[in-house]
């Protein structure tokens, strides 16, 4: 009875936004989850959720039972789905958080309390986009198993996403 009675609470306490388009790929897209409440004067801290998966697999809805927990304690919580190889190869998938991101700060957001939170390959993505874009742009990163070595890293499925002089950049 009382998770049925919070699964009904989802849908009178937050604002969820499913499937908003931030590309022309069909895998360009965020979700985002926002208190139902008004805005803060300079916009919600908001967290922005990459999947893992080896740059192959995974989408944004791992992330479904977080980003309420976040959203619910005044932070917009979003999730980016990214092009995945091997049909894109590298470096469609970087490319793709930076564009999520972009995405990200059009909304009614705090453009000084953006974050990224990544896991696996996901990770990898939020440390580099975080690297890409600095300090002034991305204030956090939170990181479950990102591989940070990549040309240490022995995964024959490696080659499907990056080109050896790509593992070494």
């Amino acid at each position: 009875r009382r998770r049925d009675l919070q699964g009904r609470l989802l849908s009178v306490d937050m604002d969820v936004w499913d499937e908003m388009s931030y590309g022309p790929d069909e895998r360009h897209k965020i979700d985002a989850w926002e208190l139902l409440d008004f805005a803060p004067r300079d916009g919600w801290p908001a967290v922005l959720f990459l999947h893992g998966g080896g740059w192959q697999h995974g989408d944004r809805n791992a992330f479904s039972v977080q980003a309420p927990l976040l959203a619910r304690r005044g932070i917009l919580a979003a999730a980016a789905s990214y092009r995945l190889a091997p049909e894109h190869p590298w470096p469609a998938q970087i490319e793709d958080v930076l564009a999520a991101v972009e995405d990200l700060l059009t909304l009614q957001v705090d453009p000084t309390r953006i974050a990224l939170w990544g896991v696996s390959a996901g990770g990898q993505l939020a440390l580099l986009a975080a690297q890409i874009l600095g300090p002034e742009v991305i204030r956090a990163v939170v990181t479950v198993g990102a591989p940070t070595d990549l040309p240490g890293w022995d995964d024959p499925e490696l080659s499907q996403v990056f080109l050896p002089d790509q593992l070494h950049a």
